[in-house]
């Protein structure tokens, strides 16, 4: 056992000057990611409304399992994850298709499929916001007045709001998917495309029985980092409903916030934001899971 941390010892010590230039990232990850999670979890055990409290062990744990708020809110954001995977998944892959190949125009047409993933999410959904303006002259609302269609709510209509809010997440992600999937498919062996072709399969036939199991890597990956990454949602609902009308549109992470600066209820807010972090850390084991059994 000494032999090896003497052996541990001398390989930092010949490394130093590497593990110097990683200091300020390390310094900066434990400040900025590990010790607020730690201060999260230490907070969800006690009551803490504007000011520290008693410990209350698991009573913010057993509160959350009794909030009818928090049940709507883990609802809402699972449905959100699962229409903006599949949706995203589906239009990336199918843009990819259509764009692996060159032919003139492409870079024009995945550039501006691309713009939205490298624009700020606070501006996307400002814009959306102003698209859906309920009123008559909104423009949504003013399409379908060319085809003689009532004007809609979009975000103020309680049925409405939800799959309205996740429509700009579907557009914002599907060019991100798009050019993970072309990198995958232009990987795919054109032996076995030639070879396919040679047995007189279709274009579809290629898609279903080639391409699709050429990338089901780059597949599984594209699904998994979609659930984590919006599971954690925010800045959209945040800016255009704030989980408005009637929780309709509320999230785990909106409800958290609410209750950590809204009502001032800390305790609680961490207490959501430690189930919140179980529940991405469940998903990032499955990830790791699907990614290595997708290898073989």
């Amino acid at each position: 056992m000494n032999s090896k941390v003497k052996e541990l010892w001398r390989a930092a010590c010949r490394n130093k000057a590497a593990y110097l230039y990683c200091l300020p990232a390390i310094v900066f990850f434990l400040v900025f990611k590990i010790y607020p999670i730690l201060q999260s979890f230490a907070l969800s055990f006690r009551q803490y409304q504007f000011g520290p409290g008693p410990y209350v062990g698991f009573e913010n744990y057993a509160r959350a399992l009794e909030d009818k708020i928090f049940w709507q809110a883990l609802g809402n954001t699972t449905i959100i994850v699962i229409l903006v995977t599949v949706l995203g998944t589906v239009f990336g892959y199918v843009l990819a298709l259509l764009l692996s190949e060159e032919f003139r125009g492409c870079r024009l047409y995945r550039t501006l499929i691309f713009l939205p993933v490298v624009t700020s999410v606070t501006v996307i959904s400002l814009v959306w916001k102003i698209l859906y303006h309920p009123a008559p002259f909104g423009f949504f609302n003013s399409i379908l007045g060319n085809f003689g269609l009532p004007p809609q709510g979009w975000l103020s209509n309680p049925d409405q709001a939800l799959y309205s809010l996740t429509a700009p997440l579907v557009w914002q992600i599907m060019g991100y998917n798009m050019v993970i999937f072309i990198a995958a498919i232009r990987g795919v062996d054109h032996d076995l495309l030639e070879a396919a072709e040679a047995e007189g399969a279709n274009f579809f036939q290629k898609i279903r029985y080639v391409i699709i199991p050429s990338t089901r890597y780059a597949i599984t990956m594209v699904i998994v980092l979609a659930v984590l990454r919006t599971y954690r949602i925010f800045v959209p609902v945040y800016v255009m409903t704030f989980g408005d009308p009637r929780h309709r549109t509320e999230t785990i992470v909106t409800w958290m916030y609410k209750q950590s600066f809204r009502f001032g209820d800390m305790g609680y807010g961490s207490a959501l934001a430690v189930i919140l972090f179980l529940i991405v850390m469940v998903l990032t084991l499955v990830q790791l899971r699907l990614a290595r059994e997708s290898e073989f």
